[in-house]
């Protein structure tokens, strides 16, 4: 039940063709996107039965408070994380690692609906859970099995004015995976955004994933009236998912609506894939105008509470002062 040697090829691929067969799987568990990720090493441990990888955790070894570590796994573990012997036997995989780097803990953050019964679970058995993370809630639109015009009659009354408005002034949206269009992309979103330190590493590692995957992975949507770019996104397609990851919009382009025809376009792209969901995005309720965009997509069946941050503590007292100042500056907005 190895550590992944990140030298061997055959381990390489036969992690890969684990990852890219599983239908719930998010892309921020991929090799290529984990060696995209410039700012921070990474390590994969994973599960055999018969000679195959039934269940794997790719941790981001992450410095925060004066070069103590933690181990963060994004969207993970590949498993059924209800079946807690599993996750206890990938976390033991990850002793050597621990050894070595003496993280102050493990924090797993599984796309998964959050359950009473999930909390139990992992209580029962010494984690700490995290349910009020900032990013818990996200709206999810249900695409399976559904035509252009199902999903139209599933957004409500404003948002089919907004789409249909868009098409009438003739709002053009243009589908790239070229760096100079990302880089435009970036352009723009330093233009109307005040960039944190985060943005950065996030920019830096999206162009990693321009040069990764190709155009049926990730992608940049730019839309624009006339040749004038009023607004574009990044997104992706992985497993059953489609994913808004990034978006930034010009003042100018609310009298448009060209944000509402670009997601709609992110939305096309599922559907030609045979996607079951579309991620939009994290729901802020203090972003008002934001999150009723969003619903207007999904009413409010579309917010999905995810369960939040399932922790393995290594070192209590580091753990505390970590939680005191809010030291964690991982990435956990994918």
């Amino acid at each position: 039940m190895p550590i992944l040697d990140k030298k061997d090829k055959v381990q390489v691929a036969k992690y890969n063709e684990f990852i890219r067969n599983r239908e719930q799987v998010s892309i921020t568990q991929d090799y290529a996107f984990l060696v995209s990720n410039k700012s921070n090493d990474f390590e994969i441990v994973y599960l055999e039965k018969n000679g195959y990888i039934v269940a794997s955790m790719a941790v981001l070894i992450v410095d925060i408070l004066k070069k103590k570590k933690v181990f963060y796994c994004n969207n993970g573990p590949v498993c059924d994380i209800y079946d807690i012997n599993v996750v206890k036997e990938l976390i033991n995989e990850l002793q050597p690692l621990v050894k070595k780097h003496n993280p102050i803990y493990l924090v797993m953050e599984p796309k998964v609906e959050k359950e009473d019964k999930l909390n139990l679970l992992y209580k029962k058995h010494k984690y700490k859970i995290d349910t009020k993370a900032k990013l818990n809630r996200q709206i999810v639109l249900n695409i399976a099995g559904k035509t252009e015009e199902q999903i139209i009659s599933g957004l409500n009354d404003k948002t089919k004015y907004n789409l249909e408005t868009s098409q009438k002034k003739n709002v053009k949206i243009k589908i790239s995976t070229t760096k100079r269009d990302f880089e435009k992309f970036l352009e723009l979103y330093k233009s109307e955004k005040q960039l944190q330190i985060q943005d950065i590493k996030n920019f830096e590692m999206f162009k990693g994933l321009l040069s990764s995957f190709d155009e049926d992975v990730i992608r940049v949507y730019t839309a624009s009236i006339d040749g004038k770019v009023l607004g574009g996104a990044i997104a992706t397609r992985f497993g059953k998912a489609v994913r808004c990851l990034e978006e930034v919009f010009i003042k100018e382009s609310n009298a448009t609506y060209a944000r509402t025809k670009l997601h709609f376009e992110i939305i096309k792209w599922g559907l030609e894939n045979n996607c079951d969901i579309y991620e939009m995005g994290i729901l802020d309720d203090k972003l008002e105008a934001d999150a009723r965009f969003k619903e207007g997509f999904t009413s409010k069946t579309g917010v999905v509470e995810y369960v939040g941050k399932i922790y393995k503590i290594y070192n209590k007292p580091m753990y505390i002062l970590n939680k005191i100042k809010k030291l964690e500056e991982y990435n956990d907005k994918f």
